[in-house]
């Protein structure tokens, strides 16, 4: 999926299940989405001993990144892009266009 990379967050918690203290980096993330005018907005969770937290935690608003997700909806890739991608210019959504 690609997305704009549109902030980052460190949240620190305690894990209810072990009581131990864990982490994770929230991407805050704007992308087109089929039915949707305008962007849609999700965050994307990297836990804490993942293999990409170090990357994710690092990465700086203004990334235009693609993020890779398995069956579960675990981030299994993420990809810096160098080229621009227009989240911000999407499709108009066909039920809303004046056309």
């Amino acid at each position: 999926m690609k997305v704009d990379l549109m902030g980052v967050q460190t949240i620190n918690y305690t894990q209810k299940r072990t009581g131990k203290q864990a982490s994770m980096c929230v991407l805050h993330t704007v992308h087109p989405r089929n039915g949707v005018a305008g962007c849609s907005v999700e965050e994307v969770r990297v836990y804490e001993g993942s293999d990409l937290y170090g990357l994710a935690a690092s990465l700086l608003p203004g990334t235009v990144l693609d993020i890779g997700f398995d069956s579960r909806g675990f981030v299994t890739d993420i990809l810096v892009q160098t080229e621009p991608f227009p989240a911000f210019s999407p499709v108009p959504d066909k039920k809303t266009s004046t056309k």
